[in-house]
């Protein structure tokens, strides 16, 4: 059992993944539309971020800070002209410009339409000419093959009546004969406990990952499927927002690390990931499902048998 368990975290130490975004790339002053609005984001070295959105109903100047995530760059959004506000906006970057599908208000994620935001930097010869002369020190970029380095391993969570609901009405008549592991996990890190869950037997391309929302009262609300995922499965360990999901494949007959971004909604196949950036360091969950054996708790209980008179 733990032979197998050793080659699996080999075999992810070795995986690759494409170059991450620097922070040269990043800082200055962004501009483009949201619909038909003007918009502009100015990403300062110190880690300020000014968004402003010159009309319609989002209109207004808002302030707050920004960092790398991954392969993405999230904007905190904390003031609303003079109002404190908790809003975020998650850019990814797309043929040199950082473009936005949807923001995060009030708590609640809401799409931006058809037309994402789409933002191209603005150039400004004479501060690239001084960035050139001066003895500018930026993050070097590793030409290592990344790594995941597992910080913990999180056992299984026992039974929960909670994720049997909402896997019975998921999976409809095909929860019978089913088994599942179940994790409880902080998936947006907003302090209420959400859940991971994956279903026994897996299909031979992978298994599918279900993923819940909790609430106060322990019930969880399903946000989504990804299909095709190998297991175990791991989470960075440092995210102070979304999660992202990272899952361990082969390409060209290599190890390859995967990860499944929040943008307002997870990817719903393995087939949409993108490649992973490294070091990483990871919580690795679904153990037991990685060692082919047989796993999981019954979806659907079996009824107790009466009592003997």
């Amino acid at each position: 059992m733990w032979s197998k368990l050793s080659l699996f975290f080999a075999i992810v130490l070795l995986a690759g993944c494409t170059t991450p975004l620097t922070q040269a790339q990043l800082v200055g002053a962004w501009e483009g539309k949201l619909q038909e609005s003007p918009a502009s984001l100015t990403l300062a070295e110190d880690g300020g971020a000014e968004f402003v959105i010159e009309s319609g109903e989002n209109a207004g100047y808002r302030t707050g800070n920004w960092r790398r995530d991954s392969n993405q760059v999230v904007v905190n959004i904390l003031k609303a002209g003079q109002r404190s506000v908790n809003e975020r906006v998650s850019f990814y970057m797309e043929q040199g410009d950082l473009v936005a599908r949807g923001w995060t208000l009030r708590g609640k994620y809401q799409s931006f339409g058809k037309k994402p935001l789409r933002l191209s930097k603005v150039q400004n010869p004479a501060l690239e000419q001084a960035i050139e002369t001066e003895d500018v020190i930026d993050e070097p970029v590793s030409t290592e093959p990344p790594s995941l380095t597992v910080v913990r391993k999180v056992a299984s969570a026992k039974p929960d009546v909670h994720v049997e609901e909402a896997l019975q009405a998921a999976l409809g008549e095909g929860a019978k004969d089913a088994k599942y592991l179940s994790a409880e996990v902080d998936l947006d890190n907003d302090g209420v406990a959400d859940a991971m869950a994956t279903v026994h037997p897996c299909p031979q391309a992978g298994c599918t990952l279900y993923l819940f929302e909790g609430s106060a009262d322990g019930k969880l609300k399903p946000i989504g499927t990804v299909a095709g995922v190998p297991m175990p499965i791991s989470l960075d360990a440092d995210a102070n927002t979304w999660h992202t999901i990272y899952a361990t494949t082969r390409k060209d007959d290599q190890p390859y690390v995967q990860q499944l971004s929040w943008d307002g909604a997870y990817p719903s196949s393995l087939s949409e990931a993108d490649p992973a950036h490294g070091p990483i360091k990871v919580e690795t969950y679904f153990i037991e499902a990685a060692l082919g054996e047989e796993w999981g708790n019954p979806v659907v209980r079996p009824k107790a048998e009466p009592a003997a008179n």
